[in-house]
């Protein structure tokens, strides 16, 4: 395993001979591009700010009054790694999420196909 110094070295490298800041740099501005539009057509809907990530993953909050009013929120989010977006039912606390997952897993939601992947911790269905 290299050591912190190593990884560093690394990262510094890439940097100075790829196109990592460039591609990231898109990427966050498409974000800012996808926001302000759901901002513009959406007005009554509380839009967050854009929450940048650690490059795993970068998304913004949507609040619609009758979520926001239960704890809850749409994330639209975008993973670094998959290089894809994905739209996930998310909550205000960690402890309104395990409700709504509990909810969602108990009811009759046998005619429509949910999907939730049981290691994000961050949504109750993606």
């Amino acid at each position: 395993m290299k050591t912190l110094n190593q990884l560093i070295n690394d990262y510094s490298r890439h940097l100075q001979e790829d196109n990592i800041q460039i591609a990231y740099k898109g990427i966050l501005d498409f974000i800012g591009s996808l926001r302000s539009d759901f901002i513009n057509k959406y007005p009554d809907d509380g839009i967050g700010n854009i929450y940048q990530g650690y490059m795993d993953m970068s998304y913004f909050p949507v609040s619609p009054k009758l979520l926001k009013e239960k704890g809850l929120k749409i994330a639209v989010v975008y993973l670094h790694e998959k290089g894809a977006f994905e739209v996930w039912l998310s909550a205000r606390n960690r402890e309104i999420l395990r409700k709504y997952k509990a909810i969602l897993e108990n009811k009759g939601t046998d005619h429509i196909n949910l999907f939730h992947d049981e290691s994000n911790e961050d949504a109750a269905i993606e």
